[in-house]
């Protein structure tokens, strides 16, 4: 996966996102969320689709990374 395809503010969550998303939409956010809380700590939120979505989101940590047709926006609760 290129860097051009995501839009992140922690290569960490980036290489985490990357290594976690996959055809099941469900399961890729599943991990996301359980790997990004254990490395981080705190509690994070992650959404993954197939289509379009729009999001707001007022957080300190984020990333989008899209792969094939599943694309993934995972954020740190403040």
């Amino acid at each position: 996966m290129e860097r051009g395809d995501s839009k992140c503010n922690n290569d960490v969550l980036e290489r985490i996102m990357i290594g976690s998303i996959n055809d099941d939409i469900f399961l890729s956010k599943l991990t996301i969320v359980k790997k990004a809380a254990e490395h981080f700590g705190g509690f994070f939120h992650a959404v993954c689709t197939t289509g379009k979505f729009s999001y707001y989101a007022v957080t300190s940590l984020y990333c989008e990374v899209a792969h094939g047709d599943v694309t993934c926006f995972a954020f740190s609760i403040l």
